[in-house]
């Protein structure tokens, strides 16, 4: 056991080391006693916490970090950990000191843990979470609030904390400037997750179905086996049953802490490999046993018309890499492709209605899909996870569920004009660089936007009655942002999107804010109309102006001057203006031909080509 010296702050390492899974031992053994700490000299009483933080693929703390504040400052010293590239793994709180002046560090369960076999820093902060002069750090809701001293920094060259030695005594480890640190390469521990399997349908379980994974012992269906080797492909097999046709072995991997499930389906009866069942005189396509590459659906089997692809039809068919539906299938069921994971190429017939849950989820490769243009819903995590860089959502679809798009490689989507809702988290981290919401949508879910970094305007339409909470959280690169005179409503957190952002454009009234909308958008100014209301001074914190921009028709500038034409624009200080024309008021075009920056209140405008037109009309806009 270590025991070192504690007056206020201490900075320990730590090294992962073979005990249980997911286990890091604070002592640096295989007893699990965690490690005592004594204060001495002026201490505080109180209870004590702790935070666990790893760099991965380091040696040192990198050089340069400056993490030692002012007290009160702890923003600056969470800032520069990250930037640093550190993770913070986990925060623990409440642990107690009991009787004072000691306490006992008890070894902690972190699942988020750096896999085995990489070489990491690692690093754990103690903080006190009761004496007021360094308080404040207790949970990831509050550890950004000022007011807050993160323990990572030398209590020597921080007077705001005294006195406080650093503790430099610890037998193997860097004592540095900044924290205390031991270098490890984390042993190839083995670690584990399960895996549940469900056999549909109900009868063939009834007839004796099981399943068995990597050769083992046959299980029912909903069973659940573990442990199984994580990063490690396991094959799940299906037994025989007389009157059935077996599914295809599945080859799927597991995931530590949460584990994982697959679904299999029997076949009765089966034509060019397509397993199907008839009812009322249609036919369902349920399975698939052909061959690896491209499949094409026949929109007849005996005669009758083929009309669903039931749910996980085509789940796990690892060696598919296209498929052709027919116009005469109406809906594709959930999880009907999922899995498909050489899937690249989809066409969807215009007959088909109804895009089921997940029914492309985890299609990682699939990069075109062609939607049928009578689909009126693409359902929750229809493709999401997929490989898709670009995708035209038809004018029948009017709703797109929750994670439809999420985590894909998107950069360009057309979305249709009869959508109304935009689900959670419908297109959140994708790689979109631009995005029109077409003025049929009324609501924006929660985080439908989240964290698309490559977004850097976005304007909501009046159509909009409601944008959820995190809509636009951590899009980082978004500058402006036009609002809509129809929204009456924005979430908590909608628009934290920091310090790129710098302007919000509202056509309407004040709407009504959730809690901090504008978090950590230390730039932004809004702006509102003249003749609307509800506003002051600020609004979400941010500083309001009067957008008020207007041509001087009656001053010496206006018209041609030096076979130009042009005019002063007047209004508010500091306005940018976007000047935009076009030739044809029954049929306007309209595109850009001037930014103008109001200077002192004005700024003049003249046109170079405006004299090779017979006509020419211009507009002020927003940028």
């Amino acid at each position: 056991m270590k025991t070192l010296a504690l007056t206020g702050i201490a900075i320990l390492a730590f090294s992962l080391v073979g005990l249980a899974q997911g286990v890091i031992d604070l002592d640096d053994s295989t007893n699990a006693n965690g490690v005592a700490i004594s204060t001495a000299g002026n201490y505080y009483f109180g209870t004590f916490g702790m935070e666990v933080w790893e760099l991965s693929g380091a040696t040192s703390v990198p050089p340069g970090i400056n993490i030692a504040p002012a007290s009160g400052s702890g923003m600056a010293a969470y800032n520069a950990m990250v930037a640093a590239g550190f993770k913070k793994e986990a925060t623990f709180v409440n642990q107690a000191m009991s009787p004072p002046g000691t306490f006992t560090l008890g070894d902690v369960t972190m699942p988020d843990v750096t896999p085995p076999g990489s070489t990491v820093v690692l690093a754990l902060a103690v903080w006190n979470t009761s004496a007021s002069s360094w308080a404040g750090m207790l949970s990831n809701a509050n550890e950004n609030t000022a007011g807050g001293v993160l323990a990572f920094l030398n209590p020597t060259a921080n007077p705001g904390i005294s006195p406080t030695p650093e503790p430099a005594s610890l037998t193997g480890w860097t004592s540095g400037d900044l924290v205390m640190t031991k270098t490890l390469n984390v042993p190839p521990t083995k670690l584990y997750g399960s895996l549940a399997v469900l056999i549909r349908p109900p009868s063939v379980v009834s007839a004796g179905a099981q399943w068995q994974v990597d050769g083992g012992a046959w299980q029912d269906s909903g069973a659940t086996v573990y442990p199984l080797l994580i990063g490690t492909p396991h094959t799940v097999a299906f037994s025989t049953v007389t009157g059935w046709i077996t599914p295809r072995s599945q080859t799927v991997s597991v995931y530590y802490y949460y584990g994982d499930s697959t679904v299999a389906t029997y076949m009765e009866s089966v034509v060019g490999g397509f397993g199907y069942t008839t009812n009322s005189g249609a036919i369902t396509i349920t399975g698939y046993t052909g061959p690896d590459g491209d499949a094409t659906i026949p929109s007849t089997i005996n005669g009758l018309p083929v009309t669903s692809i039931a749910d996980y039809a085509f789940g796990w068919c690892t060696g598919l890499t296209g498929v052709t539906i027919p116009d005469s299938v109406a809906s594709i069921g959930d999880d009907a492709f999922n899995y498909c994971t050489s899937l690249s190429n989809v066409i969807i017939g215009d007959g088909v209605t109804n895009i089921g849950d997940s029914a492309f989820f985890d299609c990682s490769s699939l990069t075109n899909v062609r939607i049928g243009t009578n689909v009126t819903s693409i359902g929750d995590d229809a493709f999401c996870n997929t490989g898709l860089t670009s995708v035209t959502i038809p004018n029948s679809v009017t709703s797109i569920g929750d994670f439809a798009f999420s985590t894909t490689g998107l950069t360009n989507v057309m979305i249709g004009d009869s959508v109304t809702s935009i689900g959670d988290d419908a297109f959140c981290n994708t790689g979109l660089t631009s995005v029109t919401i077409p003025d049929s949508v009324t609501s924006i879910g929660d985080y439908a936007f989240g964290w698309c970094t490559g977004l850097t305007s976005v304007t909501i339409p009046d159509s909009v009655r409601s944008i959820g909470a995190n809509a636009f959280l951590g899009c980082t690169n978004l500058v402006s942002v036009t609002i809509g005179n129809g929204v009456a409503s924005i979430g908590d957190f909608a628009f934290d999107c920091g310090a790129n952002l710098m302007r919000v454009y509202f056509q309407g009234n004040a709407p009504g804010l959730g809690e901090a909308v504008f978090d950590w958008d230390y730039n932004t100014t809004v702006y509102y109309l003249p003749g609307t209301t509800g506003w002051g001074t600020t609004f979400g914190s941010c500083p309001t102006k009067l957008w008020n921009p207007h041509v001087e028709t009656g001053d010496a500038s206006f018209g041609v001057l030096d076979n130009q034409f042009g005019f002063t624009i007047a209004g508010n200080s500091g306005l940018v203006v976007v000047v935009e024309a076009n030739t044809n008021l029954a049929n306007p075009l309209w595109w850009p031909v001037g930014t103008n920056t109001l200077s002192g209140g004005s700024s003049y405008f003249s046109d170079p080509q405006s004299t090779k037109y017979p006509a020419r009309f211009y507009r002020l806009r927003t940028p």
